[in-house]
Parts: C-alpha cells; structure tokens; sequence
C-alpha cells in the first residue's frame, strides 16, 4: 500500500468538571474528512491509544465539529455531507453520558433536512446542566438564515423543527447602510 500523509484540522476541546480533557477535530486518514475524538484523563500527559470515529455510518465528509462538555456528558455538533445526491452540509450529533467512554452508534440529524435538499454550514454548540443548544448557518429559504435546534433532556431528544433565529424576512439577505 502507499502511504499518504493525513492532516488533522479544525481541533475544538473542552475541559470536564473531572479534569478530563476531550478534544474533537476532522481528518482525511480513510480517504473522506471525517470526525475523530479523544481525551485525557491525567491532564493531558497521555491520551487513548485508539481514536474514536463520531460520524459512523456517513460516506460523506464531515467536518467542522464543535464540542461541549457538562459533568459526565460530552456533546460534539459537526458539519456532514452524507445526505442526499446533492451532498450538501447537513447538522449532525453525538454524544457520551459516560465521559467519552462510548458515544452514540449512529448519529443524529439536527437541521430536519433527510435528502440534504439544502445547505447547513458550520455549527456551534453551548449546553449546561441537561439543556444543549446547537446554532448553524443554512440555506433552506434562499439566502443564509441562522438556525437554532435544542435539546432539553441531555440530547435524547430534539425538537422536531429546528427554528429560525435571525430577524428580517426568512431568506432575504440583509442590506447594510453605509
């Protein structure tokens, strides 16, 4: 086999409140960006041997992943591309309530979007105590509008729809004065 070099990019961490240190980014090393998590639990003087692959069962790239942590749970957001013919970027989730031990074995859809008719770009997650938010950029009605998905329950479950945050008209792109 030929050998190729892989480069790791976009790494996002979070400290837990047992000085666990979790860090999230993406990587090309099987031939499509995918997302990768490991952690620390001596502060950073050694790591897992293994990382572990958080967008199973995705063909396309993903990229672009952002990570909370709360107590025990590790939530990690990310852009993935495996919807649909179009591949556009979708908003997936996953997490762990054991502290990076297991996560989820299959991701969850945020942005309600199962063909990836449209695109959702570069998410943002912020959670305390149970309650995990997640924030992205996505084209559904035309022009970029900000959409926000919430979980109340620790990521067990999701609104069904996620909502429209940004003021104007939904898909307008807004004009600057200047």
């Amino acid at each position: 086999g030929v050998e190729t070099q892989v480069e790791a990019l976009a790494p996002e961490t979070c400290t837990d409140a047992q000085g666990r240190i979790h860090v999230v980014w993406y990587d090309k090393r099987g031939g499509v960006n995918a997302v990768w998590y490991n952690r620390s639990i001596d502060g950073g003087t050694s790591w897992q041997t293994g990382d572990t692959q958080l967008n199973l069962g995705s063909d396309g790239a993903a990229m672009l992943p952002t990570i909370a942590c709360v107590d025990n749970r590790v939530y990690v957001v990310w852009q993935d591309h495996r919807d649909g013919e179009l591949e556009n970027g979708n908003i997936y989730f996953n997490y762990s309530n054991d502290s990076g031990s297991t996560f989820l074995a299959n991701a969850v859809a945020l942005d309600a979007d199962p063909e990836g008719e449209n695109i959702s770009l570069a998410p943002q997650i912020a959670a305390v105590g149970s309650a995990v938010h997640v924030v992205w950029f996505d084209a559904r009605n035309g022009a970029y509008d900000i959409y926000a998905n919430s979980s109340t329950d620790g990521g067990d479950t999701w609104q069904p729809t996620p909502v429209r945050v940004d003021g104007g008209e939904a898909g307008a792109a807004l004009t600057s004065i200047e």
